[in-house]
């Protein structure tokens, strides 16, 4: 029962995959700490400092994975368990 025309585009968060993307995720971080921003527009220094603060936020939340909560890198949320109430919108 359904609709399953759209379920190739639904996220993968399998162990695997998360593993995968953790991996991604590590070695973008070091090509962009490998990166001398010397001499860059001061714009371009803030956004490499937010990209690798980002980066490393998206790994620390990584190691709180608990099978109950997981967080990717790229901060999407899934829970094996809880079900978010409903909240009545006003009229």
């Amino acid at each position: 029962m359904g609709d399953d025309r759209y379920n190739d585009r639904l996220s993968d968060f399998s162990d695997k995959a998360i593993g995968d993307d953790l991996e991604h995720t590590r070695q973008a971080l070091a090509r962009f700490e490998a990166i001398d921003v010397t001499g860059f527009p001061e714009q371009e220094r803030l956004n490499h400092a937010l990209m690798v603060r980002s980066l490393r936020e998206g790994l620390e939340g990584a190691q709180f994975k608990t099978g109950k909560f997981r967080q990717r890198s790229s901060a999407a949320f899934t829970s094996d368990t809880h079900r978010s109430p409903s909240i009545p919108l006003p009229q």
